[in-house]
């Protein structure tokens, strides 16, 4: 009797899925003094979410995706691949700059694409979207979205407890939607404490166990999202790691896709926000003399790997060694490079209020000296990059670059002091989402 048993509960163990779209107000990262009620764009494509597009509006658009260029470089792949630079601007109609950044998308070429001269690698549509998800979350509150797919466990009575949880969910996300956001927090928590107590008999050995690996899955793919909608994100980020471990690559997709949900429900739940603490949201590693240091020789590589934008985020006066630490700068400088030649440097004292930036637009290339370094030049003019006279122009000595890091070396010229040399780390700004 107890085999027969266990046999039809191996087979009653079937999972059905249910499609429900959660519903949130998401907050700006950023706070303006007064909220935004319209926008104006030099493209059909470049957005904010639900605000109208009128002339005179509070906040102006400006945006351009340049031509993909081709670029070999061994982070990328081992084959050929593509730098694809767009940009955004936002300025108050008073002309007041808000933001301005350069995104560089690095890909291989395996998928198919082609670059086409003076063409971008996608749609312009396609990039115009990038960047408009980029200002919204930036400076909009808007009905934000996310569907996901409640599991309920078939045909077995010896699972209510795991269905009667999903359904509080599936009622909790709706409550979410009507802006009732305590009573879809109470049933929320009363799910995770139930499929809490579920997974303590979580085993992957016996696929006739109550909550075997099938079903485990099951309560991972409930779990996930609702402790992300309860903002407990540090327990989802953990769950999320053990599932990944646990279930291997084909519960990725998933996993992938709740990573997605967690950033956009973070933006919101911490909003406002320094900018700077959400930009460059990957782990940053002090580069020091203990780095496997590498430049590429080949400038025209050098070139497409600088154009972007990137923050500052050590500022060192000596080489950084192994038993350096990180240390916060104290204000915020980023460097804006375009292809065409034109960086701009941007400066933003952290305890001085958003928005109160100062842009400094200097002409820049690259080049090699005849002892093998290698330097990014600024100068004011572009014929001064030229120039034999020093004093035209400032030399950066490229320590390091990867596609996400860059350490650079620049000479103190002033004589009053007794800092000969500054290091500075910088790190690739990437897009929110």
């Amino acid at each position: 009797m107890v085999i027969a048993a266990n046999c039809f509960l191996a087979m009653a163990q079937s999972v059905s899925t249910e499609k429900v779209e959660i519903v949130w107000q998401q907050m700006p990262v950023i706070k303006l003094s007064e909220s935004l009620k319209s926008y104006s764009s030099n493209n059909k494509f470049l957005k904010i979410y639900d605000l109208p597009s009128q002339s005179g509006a509070d906040i102006v658009l400006t945006g351009g995706v340049l031509p993909a260029v081709a670029i070999q470089h061994p982070e990328i792949s081992t084959a050929p691949g593509y730098s694809q630079v767009y940009w955004v601007e936002a300025k108050t109609k008073s002309n007041k700059l808000l933001y301005y950044r350069v995104f560089n998308e690095f890909q291989d070429l395996s998928m198919g694409q082609t670059i086409t001269a003076g063409q971008p690698i996608k749609s312009d549509m396609f990039y115009f979207s990038d960047l408009s998800r980029q200002v919204s979350y930036l400076f909009a509150s808007f009905k934000n979205t996310n569907d996901v797919k409640l599991q309920y466990i078939k045909k077995s009575t010896l699972h209510d407890d795991i269905n009667q949880a999903t359904e509080f969910v599936r009622n909790a996300f709706r409550m979410l939607a009507a802006d009732s956001v305590s009573q879809a927090n109470q049933l929320m928590e009363k799910a995770v404490n139930i499929w809490g107590e579920a997974l303590k008999q979580s085993n992957f050995d016996d696929k006739n166990a109550r909550i075997n690996k099938k079903i485990t899955e099951a309560i991972y793919k409930n779990l996930i999202p609702t402790l992300i909608m309860l903002n407990r994100f540090e327990e989802a980020e953990k769950l999320i790691k053990k599932s990944e471990s646990e279930l291997g690559a084909f519960f990725g997709v998933f996993a992938t896709s709740q990573k997605y949900l967690l950033k956009k429900r973070k933006l919101s739940y911490t909003a406002p926000i320094a900018l700077a603490d959400v930009e460059v949201t990957d782990q940053i590693n002090l580069i020091t003399s203990g780095t496997k240091l590498a430049v590429p020789r080949d400038l025209a590589t050098i070139q497409k790997l600088l154009a972007g934008s990137w923050r500052t985020v050590s500022i060192k006066t000596k080489m950084p060694t192994p038993a350096d630490t990180l240390q916060t700068v104290t204000k915020n400088d980023y460097w804006h490079f375009l292809p065409n030649g034109v960086v701009y440097l941007e400066h933003q004292k952290k305890d001085e209020p958003f928005p109160n930036i100062s842009l400094s637009t200097y002409y820049w290339e690259t080049r090699h000296t005849t002892d093998g370094k290698t330097f990014f030049v600024t100068a004011d003019k572009k014929d001064e990059l030229k120039s034999k006279n020093d004093r035209d122009f400032k030399a950066f000595e490229i320590i390091h670059l990867s596609l996400n890091t860059m350490l650079i070396k620049f000479e103190n010229s002033n004589p009053d002091s007794n800092v000969s040399f500054y290091y500075y780390q910088l790190e690739r700004i990437k897009p929110l989402l």
